[in-house]
């Protein structure tokens, strides 16, 4: 919108210049003219002429109406800019515009102000295309539309929830969120000529509407800050840098890239399948993120900057109990509290990222170390139920060890889409330990590929978790869940149950 200021002429204010309308600068008064007193001012000095907005123009952002400068042929001239254009037209190509009319002390200043509204609608609302009736409304007065929010050059987000994925943008970008409908009907309210013939807008622009008054009313959203908090604060514009946040739902992921990448940061998606995905395969692709090995804790204690997993919870289907394990598991392996995708809105208001990367908490889960494995809970059984050493001879205790039995090849989940980073291959993620100490079989497909939709996983359910040796904290492993001693000691070692027979035999025997 183009804005006209004159501190002299216009007593301080600024006048907007209306497509379609042509002004005219003298030193004669007349209906709809300009009057300058100056004597080196001609009674027709200069003519202002401002486009119509083009059909193309509401949703090019950077698209400005078209405004004609003509000097009538003056005997002092007009300076644009330092440079005279006596007797010709110029077309304004600058935001700003300086004119001097003959030696008039007070300078005209031409400014272009940009309003650019970028609406987040629901899949529904966007069905009924809105955008149609927004151009033909907004886009006569020199407003431009966006469908998507562009950094930079979006001045509003128009919602009717404050918590959007545009308006996390536009808190971010240091942008104004401001209700839909109420607002725009104020806009173009200003916008409307009285009874004689010009508006609000254009006997002061100072009248357009104030966005902080028109913030979308609360909707329970998941932070107890005031509305004062929602101004724009260009602080907030690198909040994310040096995060990396890791997904596994699409719909997540494609909601929170946009701020997230806004602030700086990076997102990552992970695709985790129900029922087939193991835990360990997802924790050592968090390591890898994390550019650490293995299968424990963060090596920072999830403190400071680092990688963030966003958890997934879907509260409706057949698998939300097993993405309820499964990111409750991941938790305990990592010591690393998922975050819920609505505490972004907090942190951003906040502009304090580290909220979000915090170590597990006790009185969260109860359970810190990630659960045993089958191997460590026979061993932890056989050492509980084993008797005290007899100080007679006995056997040496390789001849009774129970064999191992080789763990079953089971192929590894689909890649993840690390948004610009290549694949990682499991070559680069060394393991810290060994589950068995029979290698295992090979296994037919790598760990990390390039993520396909339509590719096919043929594979079987998890085996039991995999253990670890924990080196930067030394609270003790504690399953996850806590099997029947009696049961485990049954169902999982019976040759040790043999071999303890056997030897109260031989006892008997001597």
């Amino acid at each position: 919108m183009w804005v006209l200021e004159n501190d002299e002429v216009f007593q301080g204010k600024k006048l907007w210049l209306r497509p379609g309308k042509t002004f005219i600068f003298g030193r004669t008064p007349a209906e709809g003219a300009f009057s300058v007193n100056n004597k080196t001012i001609s009674r027709q000095h200069l003519i202002i002429e401002v486009a119509p907005v083009g059909p193309r123009d509401c949703p090019n952002a950077r698209s400005r109406s078209r405004i004609t400068l003509s000097d009538q042929n003056t005997k002092i001239g007009t300076l644009l800019n330092g440079e005279q254009i006596r007797g010709t037209s110029v077309v304004l190509d600058q935001d700003k515009n300086i004119v001097i009319l003959g030696r008039y002390e007070h300078e005209f200043l031409f400014t272009w102000v940009p309003v650019t509204f970028t609406f987040s609608f629901t899949s529904k609302e966007q069905k009924s295309d809105p955008y149609t009736k927004l151009y033909e409304t907004l886009g006569p007065l020199d407003i431009k539309v966006l469908i998507e929010f562009e950094n930079g050059l979006t001045t509003h987000v128009v919602a009717k929830k404050r918590n959007t994925s545009k308006g996390l943008q536009a808190l971010i970008d240091g942008k104004y969120i401001v209700h839909n409908d109420s607002y725009i009907k104020a806009v173009v309210a200003a916008a409307t000529p009285d009874d004689d013939g010009k508006s609000l807008l254009e006997k002061d622009f100072d009248s357009f509407p104030d966005p902080e008054q028109y913030l979308p009313p609360g909707a329970n959203e998941p932070t107890q800050r005031t509305d004062e908090a929602y101004s724009p604060d260009p602080a907030r514009h690198d909040m994310f840098e040096g995060y990396t946040f890791i997904f596994y739902n699409q719909g997540q992921f494609d909601t929170l890239l946009p701020p997230i990448t806004q602030g700086g940061g990076k997102a990552l998606l992970g695709t985790v399948i129900a029922s087939q995905t193991t835990v360990e395969e997802f924790v050592r692709y968090v390591k890898s993120v994390a550019g650490e090995k293995g299968l424990g804790e963060f090596e920072d204690g999830s403190e400071g900057k680092g990688v963030v997993v966003v958890r997934y919870n879907p509260v409706k289907g057949a698998d939300a109990t097993w993405f309820a394990e499964f990111s409750t598991e991941v938790a305990q392996y990592l010591d690393h509290r998922l975050i819920e995708q609505n505490e972004f809105l907090d942190a951003i208001l906040g502009n304090n990222a580290s909220v979000l990367r915090r170590p597990l908490e006790p009185e969260a889960s109860g359970v810190y170390a990630p659960p045993p494995s089958a191997v460590t809970a026979v061993s932890q059984t056989l050492q509980s139920s084993q008797p005290a050493p007899d100080p007679a001879p006995a056997e040496p205790e390789s001849q009774h060890e129970p064999p191992r039995r080789r763990r079953r090849a089971v192929p590894r989940f689909k890649g993840f889409d690390d948004d610009d980073d290549p694949p990682v291959i499991m070559a680069s993620i060394p393991e810290s330990m060994a589950v068995d100490s029979v290698p295992a079989e090979p296994e037919p497909q790598g760990l990390f590929v390039s993520q396909d939709p339509d590719f096919n996983m043929d594979r079987e359910p998890s085996q039991a978790p995999e253990t670890q040796t924990k080196t930067s904290r030394k609270r003790k492993a504690t399953p996850i869940f806590e099997d029947d001693e009696e049961d485990t000691f049954e169902t999982m070692a019976p040759a040790a149950a043999r071999l303890k027979k056997r030897r109260v035999e031989e006892e008997v025997a001597r």
